[in-house]
């Protein structure tokens, strides 16, 4: 089991790097951060964005993976987006994760001064969005007109370092977002939140999607990761070791190839898990 740390962007560099140096030094598999212009009760307090920040963390660690948790196409084109992407993945020499999703209806999805797309065009534009960064990435040169995204004679050059693009992990819950996983995505990311309410039960239902179409594309759904971020979980798997090693041997059961956790914080009552459990989790797992 892979473990990764999400950390909120919030903190001043100095801070920042001494943290994601240490995780690095521990051993973690991963590092990520939310892709977003604010978030929650944040607004207002210092918030930095994503893909600068995630770049600089690659070249002040040396193995570490970087992701974002995740973008969406709320404040975003693919263009432009996609030549950020190739320059993060040379600059952390191939360590880079994009955690992608179809975006929310907060204050993201205005922000730019758009009306809040209804769920149908949010989706599509979804689908649209991960389409159009898959064939940017992957294509020498890209001339396309879609109904949301358009590009013309577009080169993102010299291209990822991971080939054939940097790898594509879909947060999904809906059937089309986890049909679009099984035709796109390197990676399956989830809370655990789906129709029933019991975590086990909708994991299952979900995964089931992705398996029914990727049989129909031909795919091997065994060559999808399967990353689960426990902030959607009931109760606290990470308020003590006993309790997340329970957790994660009951995941990897369900065939999960990777669990995040959020790093501690004490001015955050959703994350004011013991800091020592960063520490002992390294011990336990990475040692």
């Amino acid at each position: 089991m892979r473990i990764g740390v999400l950390c909120l962007p919030t903190d001043e560099w100095p801070v920042w790097v001494e943290r994601a140096r240490r995780l690095d030094e521990l051993g973690f598999h991963h590092l990520w951060t939310f892709d977003h212009l604010s978030w929650r009760h944040y607004a207002g307090r210092p918030w930095h964005s994503a893909i600068p920040l995630l770049t600089a963390t690659a070249a002040a660690t040396s193995r570490i993976r970087v992701g974002t948790l995740v973008a969406s196409p709320n404040f975003r084109h693919p263009v432009p987006f996609g030549h950020e992407l190739m320059t993060a993945d040379r600059i952390s020499a191939g360590r880079l994760i994009l955690g992608i999703g179809g975006g929310g209806t907060g204050w993201d999805a205005t922000a730019l001064g758009q009306r809040p797309w209804p769920p149908p065009e949010r989706t599509a534009r979804f689908t649209e969005f991960v389409s159009t960064l898959d064939t940017l990435l992957t294509q020498p040169e890209t001339s396309l007109r879609g109904t949301y995204y358009s590009a013309e004679n577009v080169r993102i050059v010299p291209g990822c370092v991971q080939q054939p693009r940097i790898p594509f992990a879909i947060a999904a819950v809906g059937p089309k977002a986890l049909r679009l996983t099984a035709k796109h995505g390197d990676a399956w990311i989830t809370t655990g939140r789906g129709k029933t309410g019991d975590w086990r039960t909708d994991l299952a239902d979900q995964w089931q999607i992705v398996e029914a179409e990727c049989e129909k594309l031909g795919r091997d759904p065994a060559g999808i990761d399967k990353i689960l971020v426990t902030s959607g979980i009931p109760g606290r798997v990470t308020a003590d070791i006993d309790e997340f090693d329970d957790f994660v041997v009951e995941l990897e059961a369900y065939g999960f190839t990777d669990v995040v956790f959020p790093y501690p914080r004490s001015d955050d009552d959703n994350y004011d898990d013991p800091p020592e459990i960063v520490e002992q989790i390294a011990e336990h797992f990475l040692r």
